[in-house]
């Protein structure tokens, strides 16, 4: 009966805490509804289009990807290797690590879509490797091999003749493959023939063979060992420069790896990215992290050079990754093909102290488009007539979001009517893409623009010429457009602030993409009011990005006004509202829960009963001998049976037992182990005024304890 009353007092206080803890939360569940009320979730459309088949083994987006790659023309290339083959070649490079740098090359070309051959010269043709498609890297290490096995018994150097061969297999293969060509040209001197005429000839060939590469647009790429230093360097420098190429003089072979992968970044616009240049540790270990970014990147290629004795990659998701592996004698090339963007890491292993480098090449199908806004529409315009020029990026298969281009640079090139770079302008990330305004003096111009990342650089199309006259439009001028204010698709944004005792609280809202006008690409952004006050810092950037930081001790809301202003002084306002939850006030809150909890459970459990209001008399039979105690008045709260002396212990423990008061008729005794008691076992006996109460232990009549209870209070 007791211990049903005290579960009755619970009850309330239990109903305050539910209280308290719903007047606490209830706000945070109401501002998060109305954050979600405006979310509608979009709608989906069934396609009436059959699907194409998908290979077993891959997803439609993985096939569609697949096949877009193998017919992408974007970054590839005819590419013509020349080798001299003179007798020089034998001293110049004894162990063939020209050879070694054309794999190398070849290496780092994409697997699919590019058209590779080769010539090998001295005094005429030794060899001619056909261009043809390679597809993976067997495929391409076959053309070099068949370079490489050619006998080498000497020869003069007939620089014409090579040359000349290249271009004419060049030219055949245009037709079958709309590719850009370049040729790379190898050589460890200059043209030397066996007398006067036969060398005016061959550089006669260089000459005119140098007219149709320029006619054709195709670059030449030469690079000299010159071991000996006695070669003149003048005639490979004119041939590149000629072309738009570049020469490059070495002194060692084993430098030629430098100067291909050199060539390799200026023919395909890449960045080579040095991740360790070093020994390996104590430990035998590299743990190289290096990132793959998410856009454009069709093949990502790591260039190992020193003895690795244990390579290994893993992906950002933590899973081993897997690359196409070829070792050869300076180097080893993984070419990871399966891109998941995001931070992996390789994994080397080795002799601790040796030397090691770590390169890495990302191939990317990134294209560059460059196009003119919808206003100008002709080839001739008038000078001081600002022309809006727009680039947007793309690769075969998708194009790129305007988050993507943060990374990327673009600079429009201008060039004269000759094709001579005149100056540059900076493109700025505009609405949806690169932009420049710009406005021009008479005369004709070309215009290519050009963008670069962390690992690749490229150009665009080229646009022109296009024609700046001096001339007033013989067309009378037509009526300016009534200039339109902005809009916005939404007028207020809400958002719950959580306050933190020490950070404060913050929020980030992108107000210039709810923002478009119709004239404007551009807009101007600033703040009119606000209503937080000190305490509070809120900044908007050009972008119409704002930033809003809250104090730590603030406990109320309010709004900011963001106003978004076109050329025309026209402008649209959003208004951001903030609700605020302190969690210093929730700490609080839950801390005054918790002290309400404990002030419950101390009223629950206090020793608040009746006193006993009399006299108790405790008596024992135990072995045949009765003992009795004095009379006792306990009073208020638990009264020990150890408190009564001269009696035997039956077998419980007087320290652990006590008498307590209920009212005037009657007291409790709770024992420490269940009594005999009216027939039944209880560890409570009841006893009443007046009436001797006999327990016994364990049910031994033997061990008996009696006693009595006599109230001083009874009718009152």
């Amino acid at each position: 009966m007791k211990n049903i009353l005290k579960r009755i007092r619970i009850l309330p206080a239990a109903v305050i805490m539910l209280a308290v803890l719903l007047s606490l939360f209830a706000s945070v569940s109401v501002f998060a509804a109305e954050e979600d009320s405006g979310a509608t979730a979009p709608e989906t459309q069934e396609s009436e289009s059959t699907a194409p088949e998908v290979p077993e083994g891959m997803t439609a987006l993985e096939a569609a990807v697949q096949t877009r790659l193998s017919q992408t023309t974007a970054n590839r290339f005819n590419i013509m290797m020349v080798l001299d083959a003179s007798g020089s070649l034998n001293y110049s490079d004894p162990r063939g690590l020209r050879f070694e740098a054309m794999k190398l090359f070849a290496n780092l070309l994409p697997d699919e879509g590019n058209v590779l051959g080769g010539e090998v010269f001295s005094t005429e043709i030794d060899r001619e490797v056909e261009l043809r498609s390679v597809s993976g890297q067997m495929a391409k290490d076959e053309v070099v091999d068949a370079m490489s096995n050619v006998r080498y018994p000497g020869g003069w150097t007939n620089i014409g003749c090579g040359l000349s061969a290249a271009a004419e297999a060049l030219e055949k293969h245009a037709d079958e493959e709309q590719l850009p060509s370049v040729v790379i040209l190898l050589s460890d001197g200059n043209t030397a023939m066996p007398d006067t005429e036969w060398e005016k000839a061959s550089r006669h060939v260089t000459s005119e063979t140098l007219e149709k590469l320029k006619e054709a647009e195709t670059k030449v790429y030469c690079v000299c060992l010159n071991v000996n230093g006695q070669a003149d360097m003048s005639e490979m420098q004119t041939i590149s420069s000629e072309t738009g190429g570049k020469a490059v003089e070495v002194r060692n072979a084993k430098d030629l790896n430098e100067v291909f992968q050199t060539f390799y970044d200026l023919i395909y616009g890449t960045k080579r990215i040095v991740l360790e240049d070093t020994v390996f540790p104590e430990s035998g270990r590299l743990d190289t992290p290096f990132d793959v970014p998410g856009f454009a990147v069709e093949e990502v290629n790591i260039i190992i050079q020193g003895n690795a004795t244990g390579i290994s990659l893993t992906q950002p998701n933590g899973m081993e990754g897997s690359a196409d592996r070829h070792s050869y004698e300076t180097f080893t090339a993984l070419k990871i093909t399966d891109i998941v963007p995001g931070m992996w890491t390789l994994v080397t292993e080795g002799v601790p102290g040796d030397a090691i480098k770590i390169e890495v090449v990302y191939n990317s199908s990134l294209q560059a488009e460059l196009y003119t806004d919808a206003k100008t529409t002709a080839n001739t315009l008038y000078a001081e007539q600002p022309v809006t020029f727009l680039m947007k990026l793309m690769t075969d298969y998708e194009e790129a979001e305007k988050l993507e281009y943060y990374g990327f640079d673009a600079e429009l090139a201008v060039l004269n009517e000759e094709k001579e770079e005149i100056r540059r302008i900076p493109m700025e990330i505009g609405m949806t893409c690169f932009e420049a305004i710009e406005s021009f003096e008479p005369g004709d111009y070309y215009f290519v623009a050009t963008v670069t990342g962390p690992s690749l650089s490229r150009d665009s199309n080229r646009l022109g010429p296009m024609t700046f006259k001096e001339e007033e439009p013989e067309e009378p001028a037509k009526p300016a457009v009534t200039n339109t204010p902005p809009t916005a698709s939404q007028s207020t944004l809400k958002k719950t602030v959580l306050i933190w005792p020490v950070a404060g609280g913050k929020w980030v809202a992108d107000v210039g993409a709810l923002v478009s006008d119709r004239e404007d690409p551009i807009l101007q952004y600033s703040l009119v009011n606000s209503s937080f006050g000190s305490g509070a810092d809120c900044r908007v950037d050009a972008g119409g990005t704002v930033t809003l930081k809250l104090g730590n001790f603030r406990l109320k809301g309010g709004s900011v006004t963001v106003r978004a202003t076109d050329s025309a002084g026209q402008f649209c306002d959003v208004r951001l509202e903030a609700k605020v939850i302190n969690t210093v006030v929730i700490l609080l809150g839950l801390l005054a829960v918790a002290l309400i909890a404990g002030l419950v459970y101390w009223l629950m459990n206090r020793e608040h009963e009746s006193p006993v209001r009399g006299n108790i008399t405790v008596s024992t039979e135990y072995g045949g001998a009765e003992r009795i105690s004095s009379p006792q008045k306990p009073g208020k709260g638990k009264y020990s049976l150890s408190h009564f002396q001269g009696i035997d212990n039956i077998g419980l423990d007087y320290s652990k037992c006590y008498f307590q008061g209920a009212n005037d008729s009657f007291v409790f005794l709770t024992t420490d182990k269940p009594v005999r008691w009216r027939g039944s076992d209880t560890r409570e006996v009841r006893i009443d005024n007046g009436v001797e109460t006999t327990i016994t232990v364990d049910g031994d009549p033997n061990r008996k304890m009696k006693i009595r209870y006599q109230t001083d209070r009874l009718g009152r």
